[in-house]
């Protein structure tokens, strides 16, 4: 019996190790969510824009607006929708060269940081 006691014993620490690391971070985390230092979920709004109308025999638009989010955690503006377009929709971001011209990049998303707005075009 005093072995089989002795073998629980020896186990205790490699027990106790674990569940004491575990109940530390458990106190932290709680502490950080507590004290308002986990942030907040994402609050995206868009902003109103402005829509380009097509002109001569060019059917595509452009419409201009920015993604704000007055959350506490980033987001990601991945694609946009229009029950309008009729064609694909593309996001790009307007870009300027060192001679002063202007041109346009189509791109897959947009970051949209906390507590901040993203200029953004949907072309379409």
């Amino acid at each position: 019996m005093s072995h089989e006691r002795r073998g629980l014993t020896d186990m205790l620490p490699a027990v106790l190790a674990p569940l004491a690391a575990c109940a530390v971070a458990l106190g932290g985390l709680t502490t950080w969510v507590g004290t308002g230092h986990a942030g907040t979920p994402p609050r995206i709004d868009v902003v109103p824009g402005r829509v380009s109308l097509p002109y001569g025999a060019d059917r595509d638009t452009a419409a201009y607006f920015e993604v704000a989010n007055s959350g506490g955690s980033a987001d990601r503006l991945t694609g946009a929708t229009s029950s309008s377009a009729r064609g694909e929709i593309t996001l790009t971001r307007h870009r300027g060269t060192d001679a002063g011209a202007a041109y346009r990049d189509a791109i897959s998303s947009a970051a949209v940081p906390a507590g901040a707005r993203c200029p953004c075009r949907r072309t379409g």
